[in-house]
């Protein structure tokens, strides 16, 4: 197993993807293992925003061992872009589906490299390595040659809190505008034509307002990639 890049926190520059992607990882063995609870990562489990909680006997395929902090990289080059931590779920032990990179690296916070991982940058920066197939090679050495900054910890950990809040922002007015499209369904008779309008109304203005976020959540993803962003 490659051992996680380790850089002094105080120390900024860049690192190579490759120096944190990690090659050789213990497969899981349902024979040994059948009955250990597992937090399996999985492609339907991003899709739920936890993964999935099952006995060793219900794991399909090869899954690899991953730990808490390591930050799971989707090897498909399609969007919607995919990253995500790995956490500590009351002791199961956290597996990875085939489809995942596994990104571990004690020189950065988890949170911050995944937004880094997601930002407009690194992911043109991914299609260019990944050009001519579908999905990542761990073996390519153009993805492996992509850089990633490093600066200073409590650096990354604001910048992190900072996109973390955007996010959260963000799929606030995901469930709010969701609301308004259930009422909307229900607001048939005529008695609520004025709602129905006004209601259209303050979605428009909300999914504007989505857009202005998304548009800022790209810049400042792009602007940490950089190494431009400089919470206070």
């Amino acid at each position: 197993m490659s051992a996680a890049a380790s850089v002094p926190p105080s120390a900024p520059g860049w690192v190579a993807l490759g120096e944190l992607l990690v090659h050789s990882l213990q497969h899981f063995d349902r024979s040994e293992l059948d009955r250990q609870p597992v937090a399996l990562y999985s492609m339907a489990g991003f899709a739920r925003s936890r993964p999935e909680l099952l006995d060793g006997s219900s794991v399909h395929g090869k899954p690899v061992i991953v730990r808490p902090g390591d930050v799971l990289l989707s090897r498909a080059s399609t969007e919607p872009r995919r990253a995500w931590v790995v956490v500590d779920e009351a002791g199961r032990t956290p597996l990875a589906s085939g489809e995942w990179l596994v990104v571990r690296s004690n020189a950065h916070d988890p949170g911050y490299l995944r937004h880094l991982l997601v930002s407009n940058e690194f992911h043109l920066r991914f299609l260019q390595a990944v050009a001519g197939t579908r999905q990542a090679n761990a073996a390519s050495a153009r993805l492996r040659a992509i850089t990633l900054p490093v600066p200073p910890q409590p650096q990354q950990h604001a910048i992190a809190r900072l996109l973390d809040l955007a996010d959260a922002l963000r799929a606030k007015r995901r469930r709010a505008l969701s609301a308004l499209d259930a009422l909307q369904s229900a607001w048939q008779e005529p008695a609520f034509a004025q709602r129905c309008i006004a209601a259209e109304a303050l979605e428009a203005t909300m999914i504007a307002s989505r857009a202005r976020l998304d548009a800022l959540i790209g810049v400042l993803r792009d602007r940490a990639y950089r190494g431009e962003l400089m919470p206070l």
